[in-house]
């Protein structure tokens, strides 16, 4: 390393060109921000442009399809069933004629669906707490009683109130209030509303509806009796990083969040918030799912301003499946437009724990772009596989899926890339990395890996498609896999596989280090090389890790002072790096979520997996407060590791020597060294402890390069150099020093390591 580091210095280095401006490190404290909760604003989706329009509000949701439209009010804790009520236009009288109904689709307006019948326009406005439901005739062919019959299907129990048709859930009730007639001066009559044998009926009296004024009006009003909280559960939060392309301001840096928000029974939702770099919510929450179906554990990641949603989907008791929605910015700002809906995997058993990486479009169309997708297979209840399928940047599905690993063994918690390079030399790019636990006997968990190309391809290492990354008998789980890094001097790519090792003081986080070859590095235990005596023993569990180019952002979640019982989960995060032959934590375990709340399952993206900067991660976590309310904490971490100058007393004589910059990667450190008066110059070496034969002074490097004052020292962006250990010392030159030789004057010496 040391030849490598002499040969970069001495051809970087030079003390006639102007130091450049040192880049300041942005604060480490993170930012926080909590997405949407359900609640006062009704949302709206329609997920297929020829299907129903889906909506919820603060207890309940609501589908509008070509036949009718169906409520759903929001079951209680522990249910398994949803309890929905179809409504649907069957009959329209007047003085007992029957009037003509078109079957018009629906169509919405804001908080507005509208079902044009032809002679009636039925009218629903959606609001946070109900439904109003209007039928508007502009016209009657004769006056006389006004009927108006709806089917009604559902499972309910229904009984009738001086106000309401009173509809039992388990939850509470639902109630359809008894409808008011309106014409249009104003005047207004009660129209009677029953319920016989599954049909509402509401009738407006004859002597009204003779001297009505049109247009008239009959206003019923749909709603959940008990109030909900309007903030179920959030979980399972991802989180991807991108931008946005504006014309004419350029490129925008967003942070996207997607997370499940719990509606019952097997119901969640799934939403997604974009965020600017100061976690300014600026566009959402865009619904990527607002059905029935329960959309679990979605994942994100992005190819440019282009995005894809993945999800564990299930449909009441059918097998779960993988399914994808692709979403995507325009050059108006930053709306994020969604697609379709669209399976992934088709098969006839569960399909789960879904993940998804990108790659480059910086030559797209020249060089494709993919989102690649891994999952778990239930082959049985002891054999999972792990499999894989492309789609392209618009959500078409690429032939497969393939195989990654499908022997007899146990197989679960796959992981991929959150993207696969950020740059591309050529037609080339680093591979995907791919991670997963494989069970070797109960209680003993391995971690295996495998690698990918960009278009889909498996890479062989050492004659097989999978390889072991830690066999060892200690039982380790969850695994997670960071994007490569930029390219070593030897054209390598590294990756690191971060994993929870339960078998490890109550529970530790192990990373072992690879390369685009699938030759392991490096391996340490993270907690351990953490340093910190008091968490030792801590349980640290479920970590998730991205790369920034040169280093990799370990994040997860820890209990509090070891008090399992308590529950007091917080999130940190450390920066982890390979010197040489080792991995080093280069900034250790920075809070990212400390308080009495339990915050939990945290991921992570790095800005350089969505092309938008080297030194900046992304991260979400799940929060449950101790109010038993629930949110979603969204933050950043600027990862520029802190400097390291060490003062070492070897002066002698008045010489000095002071430093300014940073330690870091891409950045540079200027010394000057001063006697007033005198020749002046500044030693860069290796850190020693060599005394010189003469009064108290100590030569602090070795194999030293001597540089004119003040010099800059240019620090490569090059990986191999984290971990170089440098020392650098003032000489003077003088004709009457009393110190040494009678001519020569040293500085304390500065130690730095390159970060």
């Amino acid at each position: 390393m040391y030849e490598l580091l002499t040969t970069l210095l001495a051809a970087t280095l030079s003390p006639q060109l102007p130091p450049p401006a040192p880049a300041e490190p942005s604060p480490q404290a993170p930012a926080i921000a909590t997405p949407f909760a359900a609640g006062r604003t009704p949302l709206f989706d329609r997920p297929d442009p020829d299907g129903p329009w889906w909506t919820r509000g603060s207890n309940f949701k609501a589908s509008f399809a070509a036949n009718g439209w169906t409520f759903v009010p929001q079951p209680p804790a522990g249910a398994t069933e949803l309890e929905p009520l179809g409504f649907q236009l069957t009959d329209l009288r007047v003085g007992g004629r029957a009037m003509e109904r078109n079957a018009g689709g629906p169509q919405r307006s804001g908080s507005r669906i509208t079902y044009d019948h032809g002679t009636v326009l039925e009218t629903l406005d959606i609001d946070a707490d109900g439904i109003e439901q209007r039928f508007v005739f502009d016209s009657l062919p004769t006056r006389g009683e006004l009927r108006v019959e709806m089917a009604v299907t559902t499972d309910l129990p229904a009984s009738g109130t001086a106000e309401h048709i009173v509809f039992a859930s388990r939850g509470g009730a639902v109630t359809y209030s008894n409808a008011i007639a309106i014409d249009a001066v104003g005047r207004r009559i009660a129209a009677p509303t029953t319920l016989v044998e599954g049909r509402i009926t509401i009738q407006v009296p004859a002597e009204f509806v003779a001297t009505a004024a049109l247009p008239l009006v009959i206003d019923p009003r749909v709603a959940f009796a008990v109030p909900g909280t309007g903030n179920s559960d959030f979980a399972e939060p991802d989180v991807a990083v991108g931008y946005y392309l504006n014309i004419p301001t350029g490129h925008h840096d967003v942070c996207l969040a997607v997370y499940a928000n719990y509606f019952g029974a097997t119901d969640w939702d799934d939403y997604v918030i974009v965020y600017d770099p100061n976690l300014v919510p600026i566009a959402g929450p865009y619904v990527v799912d607002l059905s029935t179906d329960g959309w679990m554990r979605p994942r994100i990641a992005g190819i440019r301003d282009q995005f894809l949603v993945v999800a564990e989907v299930r449909s009441g008791s059918s097998v779960r499946r993988i399914q994808g929605r692709s979403a995507g910015f325009g050059v108006a700002g930053p709306s994020l437009g969604l697609g379709s809906p669209f399976a992934i995997s088709f098969d006839t058993v569960d399909c789960s724990r879904p993940d998804v990486g990108g790659n480059p479009a910086s030559y797209y169309p020249f060089v494709p772009a993919y989102f690649t997708i891994v999952w778990e297979r239930s082959y049985s209840a002891a054999d999972h596989d792990i499999y894989v399928r492309q789609v392209d940047m618009f959500g078409a599905l690429r032939p497969g899926p393939i195989a990654i690993q499908a022997n007899t063994r146990h197989q679960t918690n796959p992981a991929i890339s959150k993207h696969c390079g950020a740059t591309v030399a050529g037609p080339v790019t680093p591979p995907y990395g791919i991670v997963y636990q494989e069970r070797a006997w109960l209680g003993n968990e391995d971690i295996h890996g495998a690698l990918l190309t960009f278009d889909g391809s498996p890479i062989a290492v050492n004659g097989s498609y999978t390889f072991p990354i830690d066999t060892s008998i200690d039982n380790d789980i969850n695994p997670s896999v960071s994007s490569p890094s930029i390219a070593t001097p030897d054209n390598r790519n590294l990756l690191l596989a971060a994993y929870e090792r339960t078998s490890s003081n109550n529970g530790d986080i192990v990373a072992t280090c690879f390369d685009d070859d699938g030759a392991l590095l490096a391996q340490g235990n993270v907690t351990a090389l953490e340093n910190d005596a008091a968490r030792l023993a801590w349980p640290q569990r479920r970590p998730s890790v991205d790369c920034d180019g040169q280093r990799f952002g370990v994040a997860y979640h820890e209990v509090y002072a070891g008090l399992i019982a308590i529950n007091d989960l917080d999130t940190r995060i450390s920066l982890v790096a390979l010197a040489g032959s080792q991995l080093v934590v280069s900034e250790a375990a920075s809070i990212l979520g400390f308080s009495t709340d339990r915050e939990f399952n945290v991921e992570v993206a790095a800005g350089l997996s969505g092309g938008v900067g080297v030194a900046r991660y992304c991260t979400v976590n799940d929060r449950d407060n101790i109010n038993n309310t629930f949110a979603i904490d969204v933050r950043t971490y600027d990862a520029v590791p802190a400097d390291t100058f060490a003062t070492r007393a070897t002066a002698c004589g008045t010489t000095t020597l002071n430093f300014a910059g940073h330690t870091v990667l891409g950045s540079s450190v200027t010394f000057t060294a001063s006697l007033p008066g005198e020749f002046v110059l500044v030693l860069i070496g290796q850190p020693a402890v060599a005394p010189l034969p003469c009064a108290s002074c100590v030569l602090g490097v070795a194999n030293a390069i001597a540089y004119s004052s003040p010099t800059t020292v240019p620090i490569p962006s090059q990986i191999s150099l984290i971990g170089a250990q440098l020392a650098a010392q003032g000489l003077a030159l003088t004709f009457n020093s009393p110190q040494c030789f009678g001519y020569l004057q040293l500085s304390d010496t500065i130690d730095w390591t390159i970060q």
